[in-house]
C-alpha cells in the first residue's frame, strides 16, 4: 500500500519539493492520510480524471483557532460551503471506490473541518476568499520512516 496526502497548495512549490513539519507549504488539507494500492503516476492520473469536470472555487477564512491534542497548533477555521464540502465529498467517494482507506476517518466528510494552518507570519487573511486552483498530491511518510514528505504531482483544476 502506497501513502499519500492531497490538499491545496498556497504558496508555489515544484514537484519534488521535500518538507518535514519545519517548512510544510501553506495548505489546506482535503484529505490527510491516504493508503490505496495504486503506484504514484496511476493514482495522478486517476485523479486527474477526477478533477477534470471539477472547477476552481473561493475558499473563505472565517476564524483564527487552535487545533491539536495540546490545543497548541495555530490555525485558521475555513468556511465549509457546498462547494468545497461537495469537492470533498466527491473526493472520498472516488478514493473508496478505488480501495482506499484512511487514517484518520474521523476527520473525513461529517468530520472534517478544513481549516488552514498558520506558520508564524505565513498564514491567511481572515475575510480575504483565496481560490482553489489546484490539488497537489503528496507522499505522506510514516512515524517510523525518516525521509521527509515530498510534492509527487500538482493537477489544475478547470
Amino acid at each position: 500500500m502506497k501513502r499519500y496526502g492531497i490538499a491545496t497548495l498556497f504558496e508555489t512549490y515544484p514537484d519534488g519539493y521535500e518538507f518535514t513539519e519545519a517548512n510544510t507549504p501553506l495548505h489546506l488539507t482535503h484529505v490527510d492520510v491516504i493508503n490505496i494500492d495504486l503506484e504514484p503516476d496511476t493514482f495522478v492520473n486517476s485523479l486527474s480524471q477526477f478533477v477534470q469536470d471539477k472547477h476552481s472555487f473561493d475558499i473563505m477564512p472565517t476564524a483564527d483557532t487552535f487545533f491539536g491534542p495540546n490545543k497548541d497548533i495555530p490555525v485558521t477555521v475555513i468556511k465549509l460551503d457546498e462547494a468545497l464540502k461537495s469537492f470533498h465529498e466527491g473526493l472520498i467517494s472516488f478514493l473508496e471506490s478505488k480501495g482506499a482507506t484512511f487514517d484518520n476517518p474521523h476527520f473525513l466528510k461529517e468530520g472534517y473541518r478544513p481549516h488552514i494552518s498558520a506558520y508564524g507570519a505565513r498564514r491567511v487573511v481572515l475575510g480575504k476568499p483565496i481560490s482553489v486552483k489546484s490539488i497537489s498530491i503528496g507522499h505522506k511518510r510514516t512515524d517510523i520512516e525518516n525521509p521527509p514528505n515530498r510534492i509527487i504531482a500538482t493537477i489544475l483544476l478547470p
